[in-house]
C-alpha cells in the first residue's frame, strides 16, 4: 500500500523550482527594503551592532554547509509554508502600524523562514533550523532592552572596579557609576559598559560553541562564557584605566592604550572562551564515544548523526552478507 505523507507537499522539476526561489527572493527584498536599509544603517552608525552585517554572510556559509540537504529527494516543496509566510507577514503589518521597527526586523527573518518552509518543506526547515535561527541574531533588541543592560552593567562594573582599585591599593570613592579617584573622577559611560563585547560575543561565540565537538552539558557551560567572558574582560579593561589614570595622570585617557583596549577586551574574551572550548573538546568522554586527540585527529564519532549510523549499519550488514555467500 502506498503511504500519504503527513506534509501536504507538491512536487515540481527543479529547475522551475530554482527558478522560482530566485523571483520570489527578489520580491521578498523589495517588498522588505523599507525594514532592511533602517537596519544596515544601523549596524554602520551604532558600535553596539556593528557585527551584524556579518551575520548575513555567516548565514550563507551555513546554508552552503548543508546545501546537500537541496538535493535529498525527500525534500519537497508544502502549501504549508503558504500560511507560514501569511503569518510573518502579518506580524510585520502590526509591526509597521504600531510603529516598531524590531517587529518589522523579525517579520523579516520570520519571512525567510517561512520562504524555506514553502519551497523545500517542513523537513528543509527543521534541518536548517540553526542558521535559520541565527539570523534572528542579525536584529538589534529593542532600545528599551539595551538602556536597561548597559546601566546594570555600568552599575556592576563601577562596583566591582571600585573594589579591584581598593584592594590594589589604590583609593576610591563609588558614587553609582562614577569613580572619583585622587586625582580625577571617572564615569563608567554607556561605551565603557562592555555590552558591544557582550552583543558580539553572543552573536559570534554562538557559531563556536554550534561547531563546538562536545556533549551539550559542555556547551551549555561555553554558551553562559559568552556573558560571563565579556564582563571580565571589561572589568579587567576598567581597572586597568582606572590604575594607569591613578599613577600616570589623566593624560592616560587620550592615550593610544585607552582607546586599544576596548579591542583587547573583546580579544581577551575571545580567548577565554577559546581557551574553555578546547578543554571541554579535549576532556570530555559520553557513554557513545570519547572526544580526545588519537593519532593527531580528532575522534568524532560519538557526534555523528542518525542518518550517519544508519549508513554504516547498513554497509556493515551487507559486509556480513558477502561474507556469508562467500564462505557458503
Amino acid at each position: 500500500m502506498k503511504t500519504v505523507d503527513q506534509d501536504l507537499v507538491f512536487r515540481v522539476p527543479r529547475l522551475v523550482q530554482y527558478a522560482q526561489v530566485v523571483t520570489v527572493a527578489a520580491v521578498y527584498l523589495a517588498s522588505y527594503q523599507s525594514v532592511l536599509l533602517p537596519l544596515v544603517r544601523e549596524w554602520r552608525e551604532h558600535e553596539n551592532f556593528s557585527y551584524g552585517i556579518l551575520i548575513p554572510l555567516i548565514f550563507l556559509y551555513l546554508i552552503w554547509q548543508e546545501r546537500e540537504v537541496f538535493e535529498d529527494p525527500s525534500i519537497v516543496p508544502s502549501y504549508w509554508g503558504a500560511l507560514s509566510l501569511f503569518g510573518a507577514v502579518v506580524i510585520g503589518i502590526i509591526g509597521s502600524v504600531v510603529g516598531e521597527p524590531f517587529v518589522s526586523r523579525v517579520s523579516f527573518v520570520l519571512a525567510m523562514g517561512a520562504l524555506f518552509h514553502l519551497f523545500f518543506g517542513w523537513r528543509c526547515v527543521r534541518r536548517l533550523a540553526f542558521p535559520l535561527s541565527y539570523l534572528f541574531l542579525m536584529v538589534p533588541p529593542p532600545y528599551v532592552i539595551v538602556k536597561e543592560v548597559s546601566y546594570h552593567l555600568r552599575m556592576f562594573d563601577a562596583y566591582a572596579a571600585s573594589n579591584l582599585l581598593q584592594a590594589a591599593g589604590i583609593p576610591n570613592y563609588r558614587d553609582a557609576y562614577f569613580l572619583h579617584l585622587p586625582n580625577i573622577t571617572l564615569e563608567v559611560a554607556d561605551v565603557c559598559s562592555g555590552i558591544a563585547s557582550l552583543f558580539a560575543m553572543l552573536a559570534l561565540g554562538t557559531i563556536y560553541v554550534y561547531y563546538l565537538p562536545a556533549r551539550k552539558t559542555a556547551k551549555l557551560v561555553v554558551l553562559s562564557g559568552l556573558v560571563i567572558f565579556p564582563m571580565i574582560a571589561n572589568l579587567f579593561r576598567i581597572f586597568l584605566v582606572g590604575a594607569s589614570v591613578y599613577y600616570y595622570g589623566p593624560i592616560m585617557l587620550g592615550a593610544f592604550f585607552h582607546h586599544f583596549t576596548g579591542t583587547f577586551t573583546f580579544l581577551l574574551s575571545v580567548g577565554m572562551l577559546v581557551l574553555l572550548g578546547e578543554h571541554c573538546r579535549r576532556s570530555i568522554c559520553d557513554r557513545r564515544g570519547c572526544i580526545g586527540i588519537r593519532d593527531g585527529a580528532v575522534e568524532r564519532d560519538s557526534f555523528l548523526t542518525r542518518r550517519d549510523v544508519g549508513e554504516r549499519h547498513r554497509r556493515n550488514l551487507e559486509n556480513a552478507w558477502s561474507v556469508s555467500r562467500g564462505s557458503g
